[in-house]
């Protein structure tokens, strides 16, 4: 957040459990100076989260998902929206503490 990220310019970003997308805006926001063509998505497991978020901005896609299964996430949301099926960057703030299995949270992360 520092220096420049190191992505191609119109790269898809992922925050995987954005809630209400507090932070999720502040990354986007930080990021578009560098990357303006950037896409956002924020994926959590709380509908309401999601509902918070898509009120407050349309530049990040919001979807319902898992954080142990993203790819599995994905694919469901596939079918209702333009999502990704690859990610050139995934990030997660203050999140792994809701989850039950991290392991599989970071297992599901390397798959992308």
């Amino acid at each position: 957040m520092l220096s420049p990220p190191k992505l191609k310019s119109n790269a898809n970003i992922l925050d995987v459990g954005a809630g209400s997308g507090f932070f999720t805006i502040k990354v986007a926001d930080r990021l578009y100076q560098y990357l303006p063509r950037a896409s956002f998505y924020a994926m959590d497991i709380t509908p309401a989260m999601l509902r918070i978020l898509a009120r407050k901005t349309i530049s990040i896609t919001p979807f319902l998902g898992v954080a142990e299964n993203i790819t599995g996430s994905i694919r469901c949301a596939r079918k209702y929206l333009d999502v990704p099926e690859k990610f050139d960057a995934i990030f997660s703030i203050l999140t792994l503490h809701h989850c039950l299995n991290i392991e599989k949270v970071f297992e599901s992360i390397k798959k992308l």
